[in-house]
């Protein structure tokens, strides 16, 4: 799994780090997923997505809404179901 930085918000004074998670498949698909950590705290959630724009527009709401990790898990299901 590959872990790359996609953006930074500050929420009293300190930075909250959002990541884009990448997992190649063995039929060369990748699947993305989503990581937010504040103040040694840190929420995950894998292979949300096949498409990259997907989860680079959930990291984007994710970042402009300064979430953190105690609410990520509540944001990425409300995103998830938007999906329909």
């Amino acid at each position: 799994m590959e872990k790359s930085l996609a953006g930074i918000a500050w929420c009293k004074g300190n930075p909250v780090h959002y990541y884009l998670l990448t997992e190649e498949l063995e039929n060369e698909l990748k699947l993305y997923g989503v990581s937010v950590s504040y103040l040694g705290e840190t929420a995950q959630t894998r292979g949300l997505t096949l498409s990259y724009q997907g989860a680079m527009r959930l990291l984007d709401l994710l970042r402009r809404g300064t979430v953190t990790p105690v609410t990520a898990c509540d944001v990425v299901m409300d995103w998830l179901l938007d999906q329909d």
